[in-house]
């Protein structure tokens, strides 16, 4: 691979001409409005774009990365364009028909406004930059336009809120994940340090799957980090409780939560939380309720597991 030429301070005029073209591919783990507006529907009539979005759309994730709106923007705008989700995405890689880039600039203001950051670019679209951006792909999850709208409407709604909008370009964490996702709270799960070790040993067992619970365990990590949210001051209530002893202030509020936003929280197989759930904490179930102690398992874990993670700031 031979480099053409180096930009030590890509600017907008760079990027211009990187979209200028029929054909695009870009990832980035990052972008914006702000770039995607640059992409012109009557020039570019093929893009493949990879970035970091959720990987499943049956419920609200408790945080995001990226806004879907510049996205939504270009499958309106773009004849034939394939949106791509890679939660552990990092590089950047920009090809049209004519050349590619490789480098640190995100496809954002920031990424092109003449900072310090660094491009590479070959004359043709190298085999080794197709073969690295082919290799992402196969590992990445394809998202439609429907799956981005309810992306939109879960943030519209509080439901879900932009890690991204709070820091920006972050980087990636040890794990890879961002930071309150499922699989980090997994990983919390197993230190030793945290408090309450035999819930955690439980909600552990139920996530790997033990009496076909992982989904309860799912609805309730998102759905319980969703309702403390909404209501910030039930956090200092509950941290100090065991499971027997929630105050009832906070399980109202909960019950108020899961009666209004629960049907939001889908199961892999299409199943609404609301119906796993009693009727004492909002759910459809006169009798029982499957995962109403899920539910409040969580609810006593996530304030400890909230405090070892980042600053603890739910917005």
């Amino acid at each position: 691979m031979k480099i053409n030429q180096l930009y030590s301070h890509p600017d907008e005029s760079l990027l211009e001409n990187i979209v200028g073209d029929h054909s695009l591919y870009i990832a980035s783990p990052y972008y914006s409005d702000w770039a995607s507006e640059k992409i012109d529907g009557n020039i570019v009539s093929d893009l493949v774009f990879l970035t970091r979005l959720p990987c499943e759309y049956n419920r609200p994730p408790a945080y995001i990365e990226n806004h879907p709106s510049a996205i939504i923007s270009l499958y309106q705008r773009i004849d034939n364009i394939t949106v791509h989700t890679l939660s552990t995405l990092h590089a950047k890689i920009y090809m049209n028909s004519k050349s590619a880039w490789i480098g640190s600039s995100n496809f954002s203001r920031n990424g092109f406004s003449g900072y310090e950051e660094v491009l590479a670019e070959t004359l043709q679209p190298a085999n080794e930059i197709v073969d690295a951006f082919d290799s992402y792909l196969a590992a990445s999850t394809v998202v439609g336009l429907s799956e981005l709208q309810k992306l939109a409407s879960w943030i519209d709604a509080g439901l879900t809120t932009v890690l991204n909008s709070r820091t920006p370009e972050a980087p990636v964490r040890q794990n890879a994940y961002p930071p309150f996702s499922i699989e980090d709270f997994e990983v919390w799960l197993e230190e030793s340090s945290a408090p309450h070790s035999e819930v955690r040993s439980i909600i552990l067992a139920q996530l790997n799957g033990r009496n076909q619970m992982s989904g309860h365990v799912r609805h309730a990590f998102n759905g319980v980090l969703s309702f403390f949210r909404f209501h910030p001051g039930s956090l200092p209530l509950v941290r100090p409780c065991d499971y027997s002893d929630i105050p009832d202030t906070v399980l109202g509020e909960l019950r108020e939560f899961i009666i209004a936003h629960g049907d939001e929280y889908r199961g892999d197989g299409g199943g609404y939380w609301r119906n796993y759930l009693s009727t004492n904490i909002g759910g459809t179930q006169t009798r029982g309720g499957a995962g109403d102690a899920v539910v409040k398992r969580c609810l006593i874990l996530i304030p400890h597991y909230i405090e070892s993670n980042i600053s603890g700031d739910l917005n």
